[in-house]
């Protein structure tokens, strides 16, 4: 168990990973560096730089999911640590903003890949840890993202591109720490059932979940739930289709706060004008 959960704890790095990363742009905008190497961004333009990563994790993610149940969840991270290598590779090394741009496009790929992670975390913790580590999980993306904010105010003073290069480079800290984790980290159970390999499953549950007891109740209660699963989730997808979301009041309405719940959630803030916002910056960092 204790093992386990010190494995788990390395995969909660990738939470923090998406936060460092998906902030980065935001303290990014506050570097006259940063701002003139970029040709001084502004309007709709600024907003496409900053929503650029986001499409790179929207057209990941259908490829993540379906990757993750062909394949397996380890896998899909390590595709994510490809995509973040180039990603951050190309923005240290970018001579122009269309460089640039596309590092943060190869860096948005890796964070849809990298959610990956969360499944795997989900299936092989402990049953009652379960709902507490997920919840941890998703806590650590404000680490990161308090991470890259303070990196970054660090690096305010440095008279060079490298005030927002080092905050760039520094995207792999947590992914090269978390390296070690995903390589030892045992495969999860519930993909080992859905591609028949029972055994191995039954071998993980016995080592991790009942303290290598062969005939402890909870191996054959969760090998018997996840089976049961898997066979409901078959048959849903033989009887079902995606017509179905349409087809009721109480699905429709469903479907819209799924599609909206994203979309309005970026939507909270202020608008403050590029006058202002480049007054407050300076005040801000006059005043350190």
């Amino acid at each position: 168990m204790i093992k386990l959960n010190s494995l788990i704890g390395g995969l909660l790095l990738f939470s923090s990973t998406v936060g460092y990363d998906s902030s980065l742009m935001t303290g990014l905008q506050s570097l006259s560096s940063w701002v003139d190497f970029m040709e001084t961004p502004s309007g709709a333009w600024l907003g496409f730089i900053s929503a650029i990563q986001s499409l790179g994790s929207m057209l990941g993610l259908p490829i993540q999911a379906w990757g993750a149940n062909k394949f397996g969840r380890k896998p899909c991270v390590l595709v994510g640590y490809f995509f973040l290598f180039l990603g951050v590779g190309i923005q240290v090394g970018a001579h122009s903003p269309a460089m640039f741009i596309a590092s943060r496009f190869f860096i948005g790929i890796a964070g849809g890949w990298f959610q990956a992670a969360i499944i795997l975390l989900a299936e092989i913790a402990y049953p009652t840890h379960r709902s507490k580590l997920t919840a941890m999980y998703h806590c650590q993306y404000y680490v990161g993202s308090t991470l890259s904010a303070w990196l970054v105010f660090g690096c305010r003073n440095i008279n060079s591109m490298w005030a927002w290069k080092v905050p760039s480079l520094c995207q792999i800290v947590f992914p090269l720490l978390a390296l070690p984790v995903i390589v030892l980290c045992p495969e999860s159970p519930r993909w080992m059932i859905s591609q028949d390999r029972h055994e191995e499953a039954r071998s993980f549950l016995v080592k991790y979940h009942a303290g290598g007891d062969e005939a402890a109740p909870l191996v054959a209660f969760q090998m018997d739930e996840i089976t049961r699963s898997i066979i409901m989730e078959r048959e849903s997808k033989n009887s079902t289709s995606w017509l179905d979301m349409l087809r009721t009041k109480g699905n429709r309405h469903r479907l819209f706060i799924s599609l909206t719940l994203g979309t309005f959630a970026q939507w909270n803030g202020m608008y403050v004008t590029d006058k202002k916002a480049k007054r407050l910056s300076h005040s801000w960092f006059g005043s350190c």
